[in-house]
This record gives structure tokens, sequence and C-alpha cells, in this order.
């Protein structure tokens, strides 16, 4: 807060100013207060009320209503004289901000992530994420269809197509299928799932002498069964035939893109077996047997 001093004033003039007597230094050109001494700083209250016995320049800062004072002496009278009033009134509240982006957080659900369907097939635990082309979607982790079945018969049969009977699903308590499992209907295995699989054969031979080789074929039908395509054979023997009734095995493996279940199927069938050849089996274990995997997505 300014002050007026006299205008003026000539060496040695004396002014009061709030009971301070000041004295102008020419020299100087200052007004010095002359005193003895340094008069203590001005104090600070905080209260309801004011402070008895004030000093000049002591402040009060008054607490129920938020306004501050300062005592002042004006060189006739003192008073207290405010310098700052109470707060305002609550301003009006400002529009909302735009939301920012979802986060992930520990209770968050696959269905939150961008572009993920998991509507279509719900998720099991351990399940991964496989990008279709369009969406992420659930996949199990690892092989999710597998199954073998096994040939019975231990008389063997001859040539057929397809092999239709004596056909069964591995039987030992070692044993368990992954998935929905191959369906088998008048020699006509249906996959339980889309997906390109692997079709395996081990067969078992008994070859007599009038026979050099003989064959177990897979077949796969794109159309529901009406047409069959050798994908696989399975072939063992010996061009010599005057050496007498011998054992054989073989083996196959045929990769089958299964985009319908509906459509794309699976049989077998036997070739060049003359009389005397067999295809051996029986229910005890795998003698002749058909494996199916599914390893992957349809293409």
């Amino acid at each position: 807060m300014a002050y007026n001093f006299p205008d003026s004033p000539s060496n040695g003039d004396t002014f009061t100013l709030n009971g301070v007597t000041y004295a102008y230094n020419s020299t100087k050109g200052v007004w010095k207060d002359t005193a003895v001494g340094t008069p203590p700083p001005p104090s600070v209250t905080s209260s309801d009320t004011a402070p008895s016995s004030p000093t000049s320049g002591d402040l009060w800062y008054r607490t129920d209503d938020s306004t501050l004072y300062v005592y002042y002496n004006d060189g006739s009278s003192s008073q207290w004289v405010g310098v700052s009033g109470p707060a305002g009134p609550q301003g009006t509240t400002g529009a909302t901000g735009a939301a920012g982006a979802d986060g992930v957080d520990a209770t968050s659900t696959l269905a939150e992530l961008t572009d993920t369907d998991t509507t279509t097939t719900a998720p099991s635990t351990g399940d991964l994420l496989e990008w279709n082309g369009t969406n992420w979607v659930p996949r199990a982790e690892g092989i999710t269809q597998m199954d073998q079945w096994r040939y019975t018969s231990t008389t063997g049969v001859g040539t057929v197509d397809p092999l239709s009977t004596d056909l069964q699903r591995n039987s030992d308590a070692s044993f368990a299928y992954i998935g929905g499992g191959m369906t088998l209907s008048s020699g006509v295995f249906t996959f339980p799932a889309t997906g390109v699989w692997k079709v395996e054969v081990h067969a078992s031979f008994i070859v007599d002498n009038s026979d050099s080789a003989f064959q177990l074929f897979t077949k796969a039908s794109t159309d529901g069964g009406s047409t069959w395509v050798d994908v696989a054979e399975a072939i063992a023997g010996d061009p010599d035939t005057s050496t007498g009734t011998r054992w054989h095995s073989a083996a196959s493996i045929a990769f089958v893109n299964v985009t319908s279940t509906t459509d794309v199927k699976v049989s077998f069938r036997t070739a060049n077996f003359d009389s005397g050849n067999v295809l051996r089996g029986t229910a005890d274990w795998n003698r002749t047997d058909f494996a199916f995997t599914r390893i992957g997505p349809s293409q």
C-alpha cells in the first residue's frame, strides 16, 4: 500500500505515519525511520472475531466469511480495512469432455476387444485367438479332434469296395478319442468338424503264393459320397510267387481338406486280393487300423 509523504521536504524535516517518525535525508533523497531499533513485524491472526490491541500493519483473516483485513492508521484514526473479500458463489459446471478410450483391466472380456467374435463360438479355458479373415475367434490349443478305428475280422477279407464290415472304434482301456469322433455308415466315415485332417492307415496282409502284391486304398469324396477318388495306398507283396504264404504290413497317409462335413467323406477299399490273399484284423489290438487327426483349419 502506498503512503503520501510531504512534497519538497528539506533536509531534517520529520513526518509521523502510523506512529513511526521519519526524518528526510536530502543527501540520499529518502525518508528514514528515526526510531531506535527495528519495529516487530506485523502479526497475522485467523479467527471469527477481530484481535484485540492490534498494531498498525497487523493482518486478520476472518474465518467465518474468508475476508482478509489490515489494521491501518491514516494519521487521525486507526481501523481494520478489508483488502480481500469472501469467496464468490460457485460458478456453473463446464461442459463434459469427450470420453477416453476404454482400457483393459482385470475384469475385461474377449468380447470387449476389437474385431473379436465370441458369440458364434464361446471360448473355453485355455483357448487361443485365431484370425479367420474377418474376426479373431476362439480356438482350442493343440489337437482338437482325434479318433482311431480298427478292422476286427480274424478271418480276413478279400477285394471289397468299400470296406464296410468288421470296423469298430479302438476299444482299449488306454484309448480315448478327442472331440466329436468319426461316425461310420455303410463303410463311409463322416468327419465331426471341418479342417485339414490327417488320415493314416496301417494294414496287415496274408499273401499266398499265387499273388505278388496287394493294396489297401484310402478314398475321399467331396460331393457327399456320389463320386470317390483314391488318395492314399498301402501296398505290400513279393514278386517271387513261389515262396509260399507270406505276412506283410503296409501304411499310407492322406491329408483331406474337409471344407464341409456333409460333402467331404472318406472310405477304404482293397484291391488285388485274389483267392488266398486276406486283410488281417483283430478286435484285441491294432492289427489293421485307421487314425483320423484334425491338424488345422480348412483351407
